[in-house]
């Protein structure tokens, strides 16, 4: 769906004020399941619709709202991007754990809601496991083996 169109996407996004951006979505570009990513974020888009009397998300994309054509000027911005998020959605399929940039995103975000009592931080971070991902898998979690 995002395939093919360089930095014609980056121009569809938005400036957002700091904690006004609903969810930053964290996946990896290496899982061969898009179509399982599509339905998995769709159904989490339909239960915030659910829980915000119809209101559309507002989210944070990378593919959107990092210039593909100067990733290195937008990187460094990286954890300004995520603390002007409320919620982090890891759309997690079998590759998350081997990418560094996945881990990086929810370290950084686990650390900004750190102070949080323990259900506002579950809520904070929500999770979808597409099929071939465990729980069990991120126990065994080696930063090392990431890419």
């Amino acid at each position: 769906r995002l395939h093919g169109l360089g930095d014609e996407w980056y121009r569809l996004s938005q400036p957002a004020e700091v904690d006004a951006v609903d969810v930053f979505i964290s996946h990896s570009w290496h899982d061969r399941q898009p179509e399982l990513k599509w339905q998995a974020l769709q159904a989490w888009r339909k239960r915030f619709k659910e829980e915000n009397a119809g209101r559309e998300p507002l989210v944070w994309i990378d593919k959107l709202c990092i210039d593909q054509a100067n990733v290195q000027a937008d990187l460094p911005h990286l954890p300004i991007y995520l603390a002007s998020c409320k919620q982090l959605l890891i759309l997690a399929g079998t590759t998350y754990l081997t990418r560094l940039w996945c881990i990086v995103e929810l370290f950084v975000f686990d650390q900004m809601v750190h102070g949080m009592n323990d259900r506002t931080r579950s809520e904070a971070i929500q999770m979808q496991l597409l099929p071939g991902m465990t729980e069990l898998m991120f126990d065994e979690f080696k930063a090392v083996e990431c890419q």
